[in-house]
């Protein structure tokens, strides 16, 4: 696996996925790592991963663009993410302000604010099943369904998690979240 730990990732660019790192195996992000401002202009802004992510030890995400998915984080598999903080981050034509995950995505103890996509999801976008425990979703917008997270299957919300000032397109639906009737 790759493992990142303690480490500055600042204005990198890719001209397709990873504006940071592109992982083709599973990613461990811990110990206060930082991404600031960095740019994929297809998916993942800061990170594209098509295993695992894990993200954790207070490591944060600022600013960082996707062209499509993703604005910090894309992945093509599961996503965790413990007491982490996204702020500012953009899919600038598609889903996911913050994070895409493409299977399930736990957050426990994170902060996600000031995201936002042009499509669903101004904070996350889930294709299967999302848990969130102890987390924040505040100032995120989508220009459609699910001004802070947008799930296609089932999602449990609980241990204080907290949804405030999200926003979601005229006429869309789902201010705070939005969750898609499964197959």
């Amino acid at each position: 696996n790759l493992s990142v730990s303690a480490s500055q990732f600042t204005e990198n660019y890719a001209e397709l996925s990873g504006g940071a790192i592109y992982s083709e195996i599973d990613l461990e992000i811990s110990n206060g790592s930082t991404f600031t401002y960095n740019e994929g202009e297809d998916d993942g802004g800061a990170v594209y991963g098509t295993d695992n992510i894990e993200i954790s030890g207070y490591s944060s995400f600022v600013g960082n663009i996707a062209d499509n998915y993703g604005g910090a984080v894309y992945s093509q598999d599961n996503a965790a993410v413990e007491n982490a903080s996204f702020t500012g981050n953009e899919a600038s034509t598609e889903q996911g302000g913050a994070i895409y995950v493409e299977d399930d995505l736990s957050l426990i103890g994170s902060d996600l604010s000031n995201n936002s996509a042009q499509d669903e999801g101004g904070a996350a976008y889930v294709k299967d099943n999302a848990d969130v425990s102890s987390t924040s979703f505040s100032g995120n917008i989508s220009h459609d369904e699910g001004g802070a997270l947008y799930v296609q299957e089932d999602l449990t919300i609980r241990d204080g998690s907290s949804f405030s000032r999200n926003y979601s397109g005229s006429n869309e639906d789902g201010g705070a979240v939005y969750v898609e009737l499964g197959d």
